[in-house]
């Protein structure tokens, strides 16, 4: 049970709750456990007649109360105060804010790239422009992509994993791309290299327009005789792209290749290891990737971190292992998008990662007493907590959800 001691009291490694507005203090938590000298110091200038602390989450108890001090007058109680709003403390939580605002601000135009995007792309796939007109479209979307989102890395993959397939399978297009192209900027692609690698995963699908209405459509589960129509589409898309003469062969190959393994249990031809190109094997990790977080065919849909967990243990044998490392060091053990309890039970969403500690990524934390535009980010590690579990967005609330958003406007949660 927590209980209310004097300022006085307060030492290093009594775990505290702040009852001010989250304004109204430089901290950037309403609860912590006290790490230094410092923080103590602020803590005593706050102006408090007392401060709840939690003993059962404290490392140590409260001093002892010492004799009365004499009365502070207003005069010194106003210059403890503003002492306090001149903490060093303060500045750090005012650069967060700041940093924070810029994130999201860069959020916003990274929704915005995304969603010119598939508007592109859905006119470029239903457009019947003569090939060189539709070569160079293709070529200026992919630049445009490259530039705008794949240098996002943390901001584009969180939009790709909260917003799911709002638009159907352009939206899945868009995020194969996407995350194909962010691996082949790790793997030092040359400039052509990453143009062929975006061409193979922009037209990866274009052979399900072939197949019959019943099954290029469906979004439920396809019976086994529909299963192996479908099949079809990685051909069908090759040799369709191939009369039209509009890719380079190695982008051929990926339409072909796309849904083999280089274990060989693949389709349509089985292939295996370096029978498959480089750009095929990223897109077929990519493609599976998006495909387990937004199953369109009405099967289970996983969540980000339920995802890299089948790939990186279940299926790894189907993926090229340097890629598959690449990839992951990509969206990090725990991808941005993911929502997550810590450790202490709070709430929020992965919103970055580091490569060398892919379990402990930074999570935007929701606190309802403060602005979702100020909304706290933690470094798990620097903070010592730890990720408890995932949450589906089924089991989160609409404000929770919306509060961590980043502004972004769809969810493929609201489905």
């Amino acid at each position: 049970m927590d209980q209310h001691v004097s300022t006085d009291q307060l030492c290093i490694g009594m775990y505290i709750y702040i009852d001010l507005h989250w304004a109204k203090h430089p901290f950037l938590r309403q609860a912590f456990k006290i790490k230094d000298a410092a923080e103590l110091k602020t803590l005593q200038g706050l102006g408090l007649d007392s401060i709840r602390f939690n003993p059962n989450k404290s490392d140590t108890k409260p001093l002892e109360l010492s004799k009365p001090e004499p009365e502070q007058s207003s005069d010194e109680l106003n210059a403890s105060v503003e002492a306090a709003e001149l903490d060093p403390l303060l500045a750090i939580k005012i650069e967060k804010i700041e940093q924070q605002k810029k994130r999201r601000k860069k959020a916003k135009a990274c929704e915005q790239a995304f969603t010119e995007a598939i508007k592109c792309l859905s006119s470029l796939m239903s457009a019947q422009a003569p090939v060189e007109e539709a070569a160079a479209e293709a070529k200026q979307l992919i630049d445009d992509v490259c530039g705008s989102m794949v240098q996002a890395d943390d901001l584009a993959i969180q939009l790709i994993n909260i917003q799911g397939q709002s638009d159907g399978r352009y939206t899945h297009i868009m995020n194969v791309v996407v995350l194909s192209m962010m691996v082949g900027r790790r793997l030092d692609f040359s400039e052509n290299e990453m143009h062929v690698l975006g061409l193979g995963s922009l037209y990866h699908d274009v052979g399900v327009t072939e197949l019959p209405g019943q099954v290029s459509k469906k979004t439920t589960r396809f019976t086994d005789p529909e299963f192996a129509i479908y099949k079809r589409h990685t051909l069908l898309g090759a040799s369709m792209a191939q009369k039209q003469g509009r890719l380079p062969n190695e982008a051929l190959r990926v339409l072909a290749e796309h849904h083999e393994n280089i274990d060989g249990s693949g389709y349509p031809r089985g292939l295996m290891g370096d029978q498959m190109s480089r750009y095929s094997k990223i897109v077929s990790l990519v493609n599976s990737y998006d495909n387990l977080t937004n199953n369109l065919r009405g099967g289970r849909e996983l969540t980000p971190h339920e995802a890299v967990s089948i790939l990186f243990s279940k299926d790894k044998g189907k993926y090229d292992a340097t890629i598959m490392n690449i990839f992951v060091s990509i969206l990090g053990v725990y991808p941005p998008g993911t929502f997550v309890t810590l450790s202490d039970n709070r709430l929020g969403i992965v919103s970055s990662v580091k490569s060398d500690q892919l379990l402990l990524p930074e999570v935007m934390i929701y606190d309802e007493a403060v602005p979702s535009d100020q909304a706290l980010i933690l470094d798990l590690k620097e903070e010592e907590l730890s990720i408890k579990n995932t949450l589906k967005p089924t089991e989160i609330t609409r404000a929770v959800k919306e509060y961590l958003s980043m502004g972004t406007a769809g969810y493929y949660f609201d489905a």
